[in-house]
This record gives C-alpha cells, structure tokens and sequence, in this order.
C-alpha cells in the first residue's frame, strides 16, 4: 500500500512521464489531423485540427495505395509462414543434434545477433542484385526469411 508520502513523491515522476507520453504521441496526432486538412486549412491552422474534415486526401490516396498494400501483404505473409516454419526447425536442430561444428556454428549464430540488422543491407543486396532477384519476389522473401532465421 503506498503511503501519503510516497504518492506524493511519485508525481514529479508522473508528471514527467506523462509529459514523454504526450511528447511521444503528438507527431501521431499532428500526422492524423493533418490528413483531414485541405491545403487552405493546413496552411491557415497548422498547429491543431481544423473543421470541416475533408475526406479527399483518402479517397485520391487509397487507391493508389492499394497495389502496394497488397505487395507488403504478400512478401510479409509469406516471410511470415517461413520463418514461422523454418525457425522450429533451426532450433531442434541445435537442441537435440550433436554433429561436427555445432558449437562453432552456434556460436557464430550469437555473434550474428551482436550485430545491427542495418550492417547486413548493403551486402544482402550486392547478394541480390548478383543473384538477378532484384524486383523479383525471391529477392523480398528469401533474404528477409534468413535474417529472420538468424535474428
């Protein structure tokens, strides 16, 4: 049970929490009511929701948007399934075989995870492009699949 004093002594910290909460949150809301603005609005009250709301920013957007909706639907939900698949496997693997250079290739698995994901683009896409996959789906699924794998 808090105490008096200790509630007391916990609302500087609420309130600086509550001030990060709202600091964190406002480009969220700002993003938002600036999609229901059209240009006079958006130059006129710029800081805050304006009224009338105008729908036509997503009735001109979303049709453009769905070609592309679709293709992160496809490459993610097929990354998903094998990685989902792959990755029981790779830790069966590890947990319950015992053959020639398990530890080492472990180990070299951790260290992968010490790295940042951002290091691996560059050569996974001189892989890709060596390959020939660019624009292609193998070149979306099959890399991300692997670093998930590992990562």
């Amino acid at each position: 049970m808090w105490t008096r004093r200790l509630r007391r002594a916990a609302i500087p910290q609420q309130v600086l929490l509550a001030f990060f909460a709202i600091l964190t949150l406002y480009p969220f809301y700002f993003m938002l009511a600036a999609s229901f603005k059209d240009t006079e609005q958006f130059f006129r009250q710029f800081w805050y929701l304006s009224f009338p709301l105008h729908l036509d920013n997503y009735t001109r957007t979303l049709p453009r948007l769905t070609v592309y909706i679709r293709n992160s639907l496809v490459y993610s939900s097929l990354t998903l399934v094998l990685s989902t698949a792959l990755s029981p496997l790779t830790g069966y693997a590890f947990a319950r075989y015992r053959f020639r250079g398990r530890d080492l290739l472990f180990l070299l698995l951790l260290a992968l995870l010490m790295l940042p994901g951002v290091l691996t683009l560059a050569p996974m896409f001189v892989m890709i492009k060596d390959w020939g996959w660019l624009d292609k789906l193998p070149g979306v699924v099959i890399p991300w699949t692997a670093f998930d794998i590992v990562f």
